[in-house]
Protein backbone atom coordinates (compact mmCIF):
# COMPACT_ATOMS: atom_id res chain seq x y z
CA UNK A 1 0.00 0.00 0.00
CA UNK A 2 3.08 2.49 0.64
CA UNK A 3 4.14 2.03 -3.17
CA UNK A 4 0.80 3.02 -3.96
CA UNK A 5 0.83 5.59 -2.14
CA UNK A 6 4.12 7.50 -2.79
CA UNK A 7 3.75 6.40 -6.52
CA UNK A 8 3.94 10.30 -8.77
CA UNK A 9 2.97 10.94 -12.23
CA UNK A 10 6.60 11.40 -12.94
CA UNK A 11 7.74 8.53 -11.80
CA UNK A 12 4.87 6.54 -13.67
CA UNK A 13 6.21 8.12 -16.63
CA UNK A 14 9.63 6.79 -16.06
CA UNK A 15 9.17 3.48 -14.97
CA UNK A 16 6.09 2.40 -16.56
CA UNK A 17 5.30 3.94 -19.59
CA UNK A 18 9.36 4.64 -20.79
CA UNK A 19 9.98 0.42 -20.41
CA UNK A 20 6.59 -0.56 -22.23
CA UNK A 21 6.80 1.97 -25.30
CA UNK A 22 10.24 0.04 -25.43
CA UNK A 23 8.89 -2.78 -25.13
CA UNK A 24 6.61 -2.11 -28.15
CA UNK A 25 9.94 -1.01 -29.84
CA UNK A 26 11.70 -4.43 -29.31
CA UNK A 27 8.46 -5.80 -30.60
CA UNK A 28 8.58 -3.69 -33.75
CA UNK A 29 11.91 -4.43 -34.20
CA UNK A 30 11.68 -8.20 -33.57
CA UNK A 31 8.91 -8.67 -36.25
CA UNK A 32 10.74 -6.39 -38.54
CA UNK A 33 13.56 -8.10 -38.94
CA UNK A 34 11.63 -11.43 -39.46
CA UNK A 35 9.50 -9.22 -42.02
CA UNK A 36 12.33 -7.95 -44.20
CA UNK A 37 14.04 -11.80 -44.08
CA UNK A 38 10.81 -13.86 -44.82
CA UNK A 39 7.10 -12.36 -44.73
CA UNK A 40 5.10 -9.84 -43.32
CA UNK A 41 2.47 -10.93 -41.05
CA UNK A 42 -0.77 -8.87 -41.30
CA UNK A 43 -2.95 -9.47 -38.28
CA UNK A 44 -0.85 -11.89 -36.87
CA UNK A 45 2.16 -10.21 -36.10
CA UNK A 46 0.05 -7.24 -34.41
CA UNK A 47 -1.88 -9.82 -32.57
CA UNK A 48 1.23 -11.43 -31.19
CA UNK A 49 2.97 -8.13 -30.12
CA UNK A 50 0.09 -6.80 -28.64
CA UNK A 51 -0.51 -9.27 -26.40
CA UNK A 52 3.14 -9.93 -25.62
CA UNK A 53 3.59 -5.95 -24.74
CA UNK A 54 0.18 -5.52 -23.35
CA UNK A 55 0.65 -8.49 -20.56
CA UNK A 56 4.31 -7.10 -20.16
CA UNK A 57 2.69 -3.43 -19.26
CA UNK A 58 -0.19 -4.91 -16.96
CA UNK A 59 2.35 -7.06 -14.90
CA UNK A 60 4.58 -4.12 -14.87
CA UNK A 61 2.05 -1.92 -13.52
CA UNK A 62 0.54 -4.76 -11.02
CA UNK A 63 0.10 -2.91 -7.44
CA UNK A 64 0.13 0.88 -8.73
CA UNK A 65 -3.06 2.70 -8.01
CA UNK A 66 -5.33 2.52 -10.41
CA UNK A 67 -5.72 6.15 -11.61
CA UNK A 68 -2.83 5.30 -13.57
CA UNK A 69 -4.29 1.92 -15.26
CA UNK A 70 -8.26 3.16 -15.56
CA UNK A 71 -9.64 2.08 -18.98
CA UNK A 72 -9.11 5.39 -21.04
CA UNK A 73 -5.90 5.17 -19.59
CA UNK A 74 -5.27 2.04 -20.69
CA UNK A 75 -6.75 2.73 -24.38
CA UNK A 76 -4.15 5.99 -24.87
CA UNK A 77 -1.08 3.24 -23.63
CA UNK A 78 -2.43 1.17 -26.82
CA UNK A 79 -2.64 3.69 -28.97
CA UNK A 80 0.79 5.19 -28.70
CA UNK A 81 2.16 1.75 -28.55
CA UNK A 82 0.69 0.90 -31.92
CA UNK A 83 2.07 3.83 -33.39
CA UNK A 84 5.60 2.63 -32.24
CA UNK A 85 5.20 -0.88 -32.71
CA UNK A 86 4.15 0.13 -36.42
CA UNK A 87 6.54 2.66 -37.52
CA UNK A 88 9.81 0.91 -35.37
CA UNK A 89 9.15 -2.13 -37.86
CA UNK A 90 8.54 -0.63 -41.45
CA UNK A 91 11.33 1.46 -40.36
CA UNK A 92 13.77 -2.09 -39.50
CA UNK A 93 12.12 -3.75 -42.15
CA UNK A 94 13.37 -0.69 -44.44
CA UNK A 95 16.46 -0.69 -43.02
CA UNK A 96 17.27 -4.26 -43.97
CA UNK A 97 15.78 -4.15 -47.35
CA UNK A 98 17.70 -0.81 -48.39
CA UNK A 99 21.04 -0.89 -50.20
CA UNK A 100 23.89 1.76 -49.01
CA UNK A 101 22.91 3.83 -51.65
CA UNK A 102 19.61 4.04 -50.09
CA UNK A 103 18.03 5.33 -47.20
CA UNK A 104 15.14 3.11 -45.04
CA UNK A 105 12.83 5.39 -46.13
CA UNK A 106 13.26 4.27 -50.21
CA UNK A 107 11.88 0.99 -49.80
CA UNK A 108 8.94 2.08 -47.63
CA UNK A 109 7.97 4.58 -50.49
CA UNK A 110 8.62 2.07 -53.11
CA UNK A 111 6.31 0.12 -51.51
CA UNK A 112 3.60 2.65 -50.50
CA UNK A 113 3.83 4.27 -54.04
CA UNK A 114 3.01 0.41 -55.96
CA UNK A 115 6.42 0.40 -57.01
CA UNK A 116 7.81 -2.54 -55.17
CA UNK A 117 5.41 -5.62 -53.65
CA UNK A 118 5.93 -7.12 -50.32
CA UNK A 119 5.41 -11.11 -49.76
CA UNK A 120 2.84 -11.55 -47.15
CA UNK A 121 1.46 -14.16 -44.75
CA UNK A 122 -2.08 -14.46 -42.85
CA UNK A 123 -5.26 -16.18 -42.02
CA UNK A 124 -8.51 -15.27 -41.62
CA UNK A 125 -12.31 -16.33 -41.95
CA UNK A 126 -14.44 -16.18 -45.30
CA UNK A 127 -17.57 -17.45 -43.73
CA UNK A 128 -18.10 -19.72 -40.81
CA UNK A 129 -15.14 -20.92 -38.08
CA UNK A 130 -12.83 -22.66 -40.36
CA UNK A 131 -9.36 -20.33 -40.55
CA UNK A 132 -7.70 -19.77 -44.09
CA UNK A 133 -4.62 -18.99 -45.26
CA UNK A 134 -3.22 -16.04 -47.42
CA UNK A 135 -0.22 -15.47 -48.73
CA UNK A 136 0.65 -13.30 -51.86
CA UNK A 137 2.41 -9.81 -52.13
CA UNK A 138 0.98 -6.79 -51.51
CA UNK A 139 1.61 -2.89 -52.53
CA UNK A 140 0.20 0.37 -52.97
CA UNK A 141 -3.40 0.91 -51.16
CA UNK A 142 -3.15 -2.48 -50.02
CA UNK A 143 -0.16 -2.83 -48.27
CA UNK A 144 -1.49 1.12 -46.30
CA UNK A 145 -4.55 -1.24 -45.37
CA UNK A 146 -2.84 -4.07 -44.07
CA UNK A 147 -0.31 -2.57 -41.97
CA UNK A 148 -2.94 -0.12 -40.55
CA UNK A 149 -4.95 -3.14 -39.55
CA UNK A 150 -1.87 -4.55 -37.91
CA UNK A 151 -1.49 -2.03 -35.99
CA UNK A 152 -5.07 -1.45 -34.85
CA UNK A 153 -5.36 -5.24 -33.81
CA UNK A 154 -2.18 -4.51 -31.59
CA UNK A 155 -4.26 -1.98 -29.78
CA UNK A 156 -6.63 -4.19 -29.40
CA UNK A 157 -5.06 -6.95 -27.94
CA UNK A 158 -2.33 -4.77 -25.62
CA UNK A 159 -5.39 -3.52 -24.59
CA UNK A 160 -7.36 -6.78 -23.45
CA UNK A 161 -3.50 -8.38 -22.35
CA UNK A 162 -2.79 -5.40 -19.70
CA UNK A 163 -6.11 -5.99 -18.36
CA UNK A 164 -4.87 -9.70 -17.75
CA UNK A 165 -1.83 -8.80 -16.35
CA UNK A 166 -2.82 -5.90 -14.16
CA UNK A 167 -5.96 -8.36 -12.68
CA UNK A 168 -4.93 -11.71 -13.14
CA UNK A 169 -7.39 -14.59 -11.46
CA UNK A 170 -4.51 -15.15 -8.61
CA UNK A 171 -5.62 -12.04 -6.52
CA UNK A 172 -2.84 -9.37 -5.72
CA UNK A 173 -1.20 -7.95 -2.64
CA UNK A 174 -2.96 -5.09 -2.83
CA UNK A 175 -6.63 -7.28 -3.60
CA UNK A 176 -5.47 -9.72 -0.62
CA UNK A 177 -4.83 -6.56 2.19
CA UNK A 178 -8.37 -5.21 1.26
CA UNK A 179 -10.16 -8.27 1.53
CA UNK A 180 -8.40 -9.30 4.61
CA UNK A 181 -9.62 -5.82 6.05
CA UNK A 182 -12.99 -6.54 4.92
CA UNK A 183 -13.03 -9.89 6.97
CA UNK A 184 -11.84 -8.56 10.06
CA UNK A 185 -14.81 -6.07 9.65
CA UNK A 186 -17.29 -8.59 9.36
CA UNK A 187 -15.57 -10.11 12.53
CA UNK A 188 -16.47 -7.14 13.99
CA UNK A 189 -19.95 -6.70 12.70
CA UNK A 190 -20.23 -10.66 13.91
CA UNK A 191 -19.50 -9.40 17.30
CA UNK A 192 -21.60 -5.85 17.44
CA UNK A 193 -24.61 -8.53 15.86
CA UNK A 194 -25.52 -9.50 19.53
CA UNK A 195 -25.92 -5.64 20.49
CA UNK A 196 -27.72 -4.06 17.98
CA UNK A 197 -29.64 -6.31 14.81
CA UNK A 198 -29.96 -2.54 13.05
CA UNK A 199 -25.62 -2.57 12.53
CA UNK A 200 -25.85 -6.11 11.65
CA UNK A 201 -27.84 -5.49 8.52
CA UNK A 202 -26.33 -2.40 7.31
CA UNK A 203 -22.29 -4.27 8.18
CA UNK A 204 -23.52 -7.37 6.54
CA UNK A 205 -24.60 -5.32 3.50
CA UNK A 206 -21.24 -3.52 3.39
CA UNK A 207 -19.68 -7.06 3.52
CA UNK A 208 -21.70 -8.36 0.27
CA UNK A 209 -21.07 -5.37 -1.41
CA UNK A 210 -17.10 -5.38 -0.88
CA UNK A 211 -16.27 -9.21 -2.09
CA UNK A 212 -19.04 -8.65 -5.30
CA UNK A 213 -16.99 -5.28 -6.62
CA UNK A 214 -14.92 -5.51 -9.76
CA UNK A 215 -10.91 -6.60 -8.88
CA UNK A 216 -10.16 -2.72 -10.09
CA UNK A 217 -12.51 -1.44 -7.07
CA UNK A 218 -11.47 -3.96 -4.75
CA UNK A 219 -7.65 -2.95 -5.56
CA UNK A 220 -8.39 0.47 -3.93
CA UNK A 221 -8.13 1.34 0.14
CA UNK A 222 -11.11 0.54 1.57
CA UNK A 223 -12.86 3.70 2.99
CA UNK A 224 -11.36 6.06 0.08
CA UNK A 225 -12.70 7.53 -2.92
CA UNK A 226 -10.82 6.60 -5.90
CA UNK A 227 -8.83 9.05 -7.46
CA UNK A 228 -10.05 11.06 -10.91
CA UNK A 229 -7.98 8.81 -13.74
CA UNK A 230 -5.19 10.13 -14.79
CA UNK A 231 -4.25 11.45 -18.13
CA UNK A 232 -0.41 10.77 -17.92
CA UNK A 233 -0.97 8.49 -21.40
CA UNK A 234 -2.96 10.46 -23.25
CA UNK A 235 0.09 13.53 -23.13
CA UNK A 236 2.38 10.44 -23.73
CA UNK A 237 0.48 9.85 -26.95
CA UNK A 238 0.92 13.19 -28.19
CA UNK A 239 4.48 13.32 -27.40
CA UNK A 240 5.29 9.90 -29.21
CA UNK A 241 2.83 11.25 -32.20
CA UNK A 242 5.36 14.17 -32.61
CA UNK A 243 8.66 12.85 -32.18
CA UNK A 244 7.75 9.84 -34.49
CA UNK A 245 6.36 12.04 -37.00
CA UNK A 246 8.44 14.66 -36.70
CA UNK A 247 11.60 12.84 -36.08
CA UNK A 248 10.74 10.45 -39.19
CA UNK A 249 10.33 14.00 -41.43
CA UNK A 250 13.66 15.63 -39.83
CA UNK A 251 15.17 12.37 -40.61
CA UNK A 252 13.91 12.09 -44.18
CA UNK A 253 14.48 14.86 -45.29
CA UNK A 254 18.67 14.96 -43.92
CA UNK A 255 18.54 11.44 -45.79
CA UNK A 256 16.65 12.25 -48.91
CA UNK A 257 15.95 16.05 -49.30
CA UNK A 258 17.21 17.31 -52.81
CA UNK A 259 20.19 20.18 -51.37
CA UNK A 260 19.46 23.87 -52.63
CA UNK A 261 22.63 24.19 -54.43
CA UNK A 262 22.80 28.13 -53.11
CA UNK A 263 23.67 26.79 -49.96
CA UNK A 264 26.86 25.69 -51.07
CA UNK A 265 30.21 27.24 -50.52
CA UNK A 266 33.54 26.75 -52.30
CA UNK A 267 34.59 24.84 -48.96
CA UNK A 268 31.76 22.22 -50.21
CA UNK A 269 32.46 22.18 -53.06
CA UNK A 270 36.21 21.38 -52.58
CA UNK A 271 35.20 18.82 -50.12
CA UNK A 272 33.01 16.89 -52.66
CA UNK A 273 35.61 17.09 -55.46
CA UNK A 274 38.16 15.82 -52.90
CA UNK A 275 35.40 13.08 -51.64
CA UNK A 276 34.15 11.98 -55.25
CA UNK A 277 36.36 12.55 -57.97
CA UNK A 278 38.89 10.13 -59.42
CA UNK A 279 39.05 6.26 -61.09
CA UNK A 280 36.69 3.97 -59.13
CA UNK A 281 37.01 0.29 -60.61
CA UNK A 282 34.28 -2.16 -60.07
CA UNK A 283 34.98 -5.25 -57.72
CA UNK A 284 32.86 -7.48 -59.39
CA UNK A 285 30.07 -7.96 -62.14
CA UNK A 286 26.92 -8.20 -60.87
CA UNK A 287 25.31 -10.63 -64.19
CA UNK A 288 22.33 -8.21 -64.75
CA UNK A 289 24.08 -4.70 -65.47
CA UNK A 290 27.66 -5.60 -65.91
CA UNK A 291 28.07 -9.27 -67.14
CA UNK A 292 31.84 -8.71 -67.57
CA UNK A 293 34.31 -10.65 -66.44
CA UNK A 294 37.24 -7.94 -67.41
CA UNK A 295 37.91 -4.55 -65.32
CA UNK A 296 35.86 -1.83 -65.54
CA UNK A 297 36.52 1.96 -64.59
CA UNK A 298 34.22 4.62 -63.59
CA UNK A 299 35.42 8.21 -64.22
CA UNK A 300 33.81 10.95 -61.75
CA UNK A 301 33.93 14.51 -62.31
CA UNK A 302 31.99 17.19 -60.12
CA UNK A 303 29.96 18.96 -62.75
CA UNK A 304 28.52 21.53 -60.53
CA UNK A 305 27.76 22.32 -56.98
CA UNK A 306 26.01 18.83 -55.31
CA UNK A 307 26.09 17.82 -59.44
CA UNK A 308 28.33 14.87 -60.40
CA UNK A 309 29.00 13.37 -64.39
CA UNK A 310 30.29 9.46 -64.49
CA UNK A 311 31.11 7.46 -67.51
CA UNK A 312 32.55 4.26 -67.98
CA UNK A 313 34.05 2.85 -71.74
CA UNK A 314 34.16 -0.77 -72.57
CA UNK A 315 32.14 -3.84 -73.20
CA UNK A 316 29.11 -2.17 -71.23
CA UNK A 317 29.57 1.71 -71.38
CA UNK A 318 27.27 4.45 -69.45
CA UNK A 319 26.92 7.65 -68.36
CA UNK A 320 25.72 8.73 -65.15
CA UNK A 321 24.16 12.29 -64.20
CA UNK A 322 23.64 12.87 -60.67
CA UNK A 323 22.11 15.69 -58.45
CA UNK A 324 23.13 15.46 -54.66
CA UNK A 325 19.94 14.20 -52.31
CA UNK A 326 20.97 14.29 -48.39
CA UNK A 327 23.98 11.77 -47.95
CA UNK A 328 23.41 10.40 -51.20
CA UNK A 329 23.12 11.14 -55.10
CA UNK A 330 20.09 10.61 -57.22
CA UNK A 331 19.65 10.51 -61.21
CA UNK A 332 19.55 8.36 -64.29
CA UNK A 333 22.15 5.78 -65.88
CA UNK A 334 22.24 6.12 -69.79
CA UNK A 335 23.45 2.95 -71.47
CA UNK A 336 25.89 3.75 -74.29
CA UNK A 337 26.80 1.96 -77.67
CA UNK A 338 30.33 0.93 -77.34
CA UNK A 339 32.98 2.92 -78.83
CA UNK A 340 30.43 5.60 -79.18
CA UNK A 341 28.91 8.38 -77.05
CA UNK A 342 25.20 7.74 -78.00
CA UNK A 343 22.15 6.18 -75.69
CA UNK A 344 21.48 2.50 -76.73
CA UNK A 345 18.27 2.18 -74.60
CA UNK A 346 16.33 4.36 -71.70
CA UNK A 347 17.69 5.76 -69.51
CA UNK A 348 17.67 3.58 -65.88
CA UNK A 349 16.79 5.01 -62.16
CA UNK A 350 20.51 5.13 -60.51
CA UNK A 351 21.45 6.39 -56.84
CA UNK A 352 24.97 6.59 -55.49
CA UNK A 353 26.43 6.52 -52.20
CA UNK A 354 30.09 7.62 -51.83
CA UNK A 355 31.79 6.18 -48.21
CA UNK A 356 32.47 8.73 -45.48
CA UNK A 357 36.39 8.23 -45.80
CA UNK A 358 36.36 8.51 -49.93
CA UNK A 359 37.62 4.59 -50.05
CA UNK A 360 34.15 2.89 -52.01
CA UNK A 361 30.93 3.73 -53.65
CA UNK A 362 27.87 1.97 -53.96
CA UNK A 363 25.72 2.53 -57.15
CA UNK A 364 22.21 0.96 -56.62
CA UNK A 365 19.92 0.91 -60.45
CA UNK A 366 16.47 0.33 -61.47
CA UNK A 367 15.82 -2.07 -64.19
CA UNK A 368 12.79 -4.24 -65.49
CA UNK A 369 13.55 -7.02 -67.45
CA UNK A 370 11.52 -10.34 -68.14
CA UNK A 371 11.68 -11.47 -64.22
CA UNK A 372 10.30 -8.22 -63.26
CA UNK A 373 11.97 -5.32 -61.58
CA UNK A 374 15.74 -5.66 -59.98
CA UNK A 375 17.81 -3.37 -58.15
CA UNK A 376 21.33 -4.43 -58.46
CA UNK A 377 24.13 -2.94 -56.42
CA UNK A 378 27.27 -2.52 -58.15
CA UNK A 379 30.62 -1.77 -55.53
CA UNK A 380 33.45 0.34 -56.57
CA UNK A 381 36.55 0.89 -54.71
CA UNK A 382 38.91 4.19 -55.75
CA UNK A 383 41.91 3.76 -58.18
CA UNK A 384 43.43 7.15 -57.84
CA UNK A 385 42.12 10.81 -57.96
CA UNK A 386 42.93 11.66 -61.39
CA UNK A 387 40.52 12.19 -64.06
CA UNK A 388 43.15 10.82 -67.00
CA UNK A 389 40.69 8.22 -69.17
CA UNK A 390 40.89 4.91 -70.26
Amino acid sequence: MSEMKEMSGAKWTVSRFVPVMVLCAVCGAVLGIFRADACALPGLAGMLAGGVAGYGAGRLGRGDPLRFWAFGQRLWLAFAGALIYGWVQLLVAGAVHATPADSPFYWISEVADGFLREPFFSMGQTGGVVLRAYSGTLTGGWWIFFNLLDAVLFAFLFLVSTGAGLFPDEKSGAEKEVLSGAGENDNGGDGERENDNGDDDEREGESTFEVERSPSVRAEPCGLVPEAPSRLALLGFVVVLLLLFGGSALARYVLDERFDPATYHPESLQELQRLAEGRWRFDAPDGVLLRTEKDLDLFVQVSGYGSLTAVTKGDTPFRLSLDKRGRRFTGLLYPLRPGTERVSSMPLSARLHIASDGSELHLAVTLFTIRGRLDPVLRAVRMDSSMKGP
